[in-house]
């Protein structure tokens, strides 16, 4: 019968055209795995029936043929080494940011909400820009904490599914820190303005 490693491949593969809608190679493939299955089981009937080792050996041949053939169509011999055998079978997806920003609430509804945003690679922290998220976005949890003021987390990034499929993801949470009131917002952009305009008359004297 099959190796752990080949059988590996073949689930892998197998399930890639079925989530990929590629009915052709799905049959394809399982044509040609019924085809080396059909040949074990005869092979091990003949050896119950004492059949002549000529006759046995001549179909591990013919079998083990097959079975290389069909190991090279399924995976590459990168795909056949153990360390990325395990990866090509991972039972999660991934998730890698490629761009986050962060910011604070300034409005929530029934439905949606608005949070000012800075790219939390600006090393100035300046806000950047004003985005609208629907309320759906969140966990339920988040949906129940959010107020003016929490801390948002904005992340887009690649999200690899367990089948190896990639695809484009957005990601928006809660940070877990204390919350800013209106009044604290107002405050700091106030005290903000004020050493600003201080600054520009120093320099002007």
């Amino acid at each position: 019968m099959r190796s752990n490693a080949e059988q590996s491949i073949f689930d892998y593969r197998l399930d890639s055209a079925k989530y990929t809608g590629n009915s052709e190679s799905f049959e394809k493939i399982s044509k040609e795995y019924t085809l080396h299955i059909s040949h074990a089981i005869q092979e091990r009937k003949m050896e119950v029936q004492g059949s002549s080792s000529s006759n046995i050996k001549q179909l591990r041949r013919s079998s083990t043929v097959e079975r290389k053939d069909l190991l090279d169509e399924i995976a590459s011999p990168a795909e056949r080494q153990p360390n990325l055998l395990t990866r090509k079978s991972r039972l999660f997806s991934s998730f890698t940011p490629n761009y986050e920003w962060e910011g604070y609430v300034v409005h929530v509804d029934s439905e949606k909400f608005v949070v000012n945003l800075s790219d939390v690679h600006d090393e100035e922290g300046s806000v950047t820009d004003q985005a609208e998220f629907d309320l759906k976005e969140l966990p339920e949890a988040d949906q129940r904490r959010i107020e003016t003021g929490s801390i948002v987390r904005w992340l887009v990034g690649l999200e690899i599914l367990p089948n190896d499929q990639r695809q484009r993801v957005s990601r928006v949470h809660l940070r877990r820190l204390p919350v800013f009131t209106k009044h604290d917002v107002d405050s700091a952009l106030e005290e903000a303005m004020s050493i600003l305009q201080g600054m520009e008359m120093d320099d002007a004297s």
